[in-house]
């Protein structure tokens, strides 16, 4: 479908809280909306009972945090998981970029929705926030994607409204991942309604000297997970949250639901990289380290191929970062 085609698709509706579409997750916590408004095509909704994952922090990011939410948090929503964030400056737009640019695609070879955009203020036009991210926030809802928002219409975000707003961020997903932020403000507001919604949390350590390294280290001293790459994260979500991550090319080629068993099923090795690595552990067990070398894989993009066979069944953990065939 074209772009013009999708757009023109692209209305406001609400869902009422006793609605079977409301998302569970944000249902389930103490002060929830009344009423979820939404905009986004036809089929966006679905986005909502899919497994989601919020990416939030400064508005001011490190150029090394630029390159790196948005290498996560790209690998993270080609697992399967919905990237959500709040489209503010720095690093909300980044995990959306990311998110966006992970290539996932439905079972028609059209774009398949990653992100989803909540936003402090209501959904029209001339109140979407800030304005140098209204491009991005459209090419959102094009490629699939969603805006939400508790406020119905003529409603511009205002100082309390973003406190309100971070609730639902980490409401409606099953963690948080905070990336550079101050003891203070926005980003940390949201990690506190993260723990107090027992959702998981997770913090990226930066440089000690550095002043936004001081909310994440604050965060892991008091038990948030530490985080290096998007299996960390990944492997988190399967042990606590059952969240069964799926490759690329089963992305790609069937388009199955979270929920569907389909997902439970033995994954076949289409993908080239699953490929390239299950020939090199065919010949014998091989550290993270030596396959690293052999594959020239990225250590996010293997371990999530590494974590996906595990789960199957096909490749099994040694022990000491060593992996063989499963007999």
């Amino acid at each position: 479908m074209k772009p013009q085609s999708q757009r023109a698709q692209i209305t406001q509706k609400a869902l009422q809280i006793n609605n079977p579409s409301y998302p569970r997750q944000l249902k389930n916590i103490s002060d929830p909306p009344s009423v979820l408004y939404y905009k986004g095509s036809p089929d966006s909704l679905a986005l909502l009972e899919r497994t989601c994952f919020a990416i939030v922090g400064s508005r001011k990011m490190s150029a090394y945090s630029k390159e790196w939410v948005f290498q996560v948090a790209r690998e993270l929503a080609q697992s399967g998981l919905v990237i959500v964030s709040g489209m503010a400056l720095g690093v909300d737009a980044q995990a959306h970029r990311g998110a966006l640019a992970s290539g996932a695609r439905n079972g028609q070879g059209t774009t398949r929705g990653t992100t989803i955009a909540c936003f402090a203020s209501s959904l029209e036009q001339e109140h979407i926030s800030p304005r140098a991210n209204y491009a991005l926030a459209e090419h959102i809802l094009t490629a699939g994607g969603l805006w939400i928002s508790e406020y119905k219409d003529k409603m511009p975000a205002m100082q309390h409204t973003f406190p309100a707003r971070n609730r639902i961020i980490s409401g409606i997903s099953v963690g948080v991942l905070i990336v550079e932020s101050s003891l203070t403000g926005g980003t940390m507001i949201t990690a506190a309604h993260a723990r107090k919604q027992q959702r998981a949390v997770f913090a990226l350590p930066g440089r000690v000297d550095y002043p936004l390294s001081r909310g994440p280290h604050a965060l892991i001293k008091s038990g948030a997970h530490l985080v290096e790459n998007a299996h960390d994260i990944i492997e988190v979500l399967v042990k606590k949250f059952d969240f069964r991550p799926i490759s690329r090319s089963i992305e790609n080629k069937n388009d199955h639901s979270h929920n569907s068993d389909s997902h439970r099923t033995r994954t076949q090795p289409e993908d080239a990289n699953q490929q390239l690595l299950l020939r090199l552990l065919a010949k014998e067990s091989a550290s993270i380290d030596d396959i690293v070398r052999a594959t020239h894989l990225s250590i996010n993009t293997l371990m999530i191929i590494l974590t996906q066979l595990e789960l199957d069944g096909v490749v099994r953990d040694l022990g000491n970062k060593t992996y063989a065939l499963a007999s």
